[in-house]
């Protein structure tokens, strides 16, 4: 490859995650010595997933070959719909909720879906409810496939005083099971406001 690999670093951790990449490594004689690895993904050779595994494996001594498309192959809609609804909705979904979802996914860039999921992984927000005063309630799945009880426990340890239910619902918990939400929703409100009058 004859173009620098120096820009739009991601985190190496993101990239092989998020990016569908494939890494195909063998070591040579000796196990403890360079590896001879091919790299390839489906977004093509400078996308910044890629360029930032490139330079990680480079800057550790790796003998690395890119193999990759010159553009972007990646098309959303070519994910079978059923996967993406059993992520998103498990098996509690309705046929009319996962049609509905279908529709909008169709309707969405494939590169809104990607900075999306991006963005997703980037956010760390503990220190920012670290600082959050005010009551709090948090509506868990436990048929969530991307929320798990890791999750739970560094909200609870952050703040305590979290009340969270869970519902045997999964991601779109609000969509799958709306009555159910709405009522814990209201319920935390009314206790909070009097909570809120009783301190007044």
């Amino acid at each position: 490859m004859t173009r620098s690999f120096r820009h739009h670093r991601l985190h190496l951790a993101i990239a092989l995650a998020l990016l569908g990449m494939v890494v195909a490594a063998y070591a040579d004689n000796e196990p403890s010595g360079p590896l001879r690895i091919l790299l390839t993904n489906d977004d093509g050779w400078n996308a910044a997933g890629i360029v930032a595994v490139y330079d990680a494996l480079v800057a550790a001594g790796h003998d690395v070959t890119v193999v990759a498309p010159l553009t972007n192959l990646f098309n959303h809609t070519w994910v079978p719909s059923g996967l993406v609804a059993a992520g998103l909705l498990g098996s509690t979904g309705t046929d009319d909720l996962k049609s509905r979802l279908r529709a909008i996914l169709a309707k969405l860039p494939p590169a809104t879906i990607r900075a999306r999921a991006l963005a997703v992984c980037h956010v760390d927000k503990r220190a920012a409810l670290a600082k959050v005063t005010c009551p709090l309630l948090y509506l868990h799945g436990r048929n969530d496939r991307f929320i798990g009880r890791r999750h739970i426990r560094e909200i609870t340890a952050i703040r305590p005083d979290c009340e969270i239910h869970q519902l045997p619902a999964p991601h779109m918990l609000l969509e799958s099971h709306p009555f159910q939400s709405a009522e814990l929703i209201e319920r935390f409100c009314r206790q909070a406001e009097r909570t809120i009058q009783s301190t007044a």
